[in-house]
């Protein structure tokens, strides 16, 4: 079994200054191997999903977060938001 190292603070510091009224971060699972990030964020609409992912890609020059998937899970909104590690 072979371990995979990689430097997590920019994948923390995007997640941590993505400050978005409206959005809450329940899950993050963080796939080393795979350099991959899957974020669950509570939101309280479509146009505040939206908002959190261009937080998200604020100052990259890139789009390294996508929306995978938003949905209603027993009243509550919830955005699947997939990153790169880079």
């Amino acid at each position: 079994m072979s371990m995979s190292a990689f430097d997590g603070s920019g994948v923390l510091r995007s997640i941590e200054s993505a400050q978005v009224a409206g959005a809450k971060v329940v899950s993050i699972e963080i796939d080393s191997v795979n350099e991959r990030v899957e974020l669950e964020v509570e939101v309280t609409g479509a146009d505040v999903a939206s908002n959190y992912l261009q937080a998200l890609n604020a100052g990259t020059g890139r789009s390294d977060w996508t929306l995978s998937r938003l949905q209603i899970q027993g009243g509550t909104e919830m955005a699947l938001i997939h990153g790169r590690i880079q």
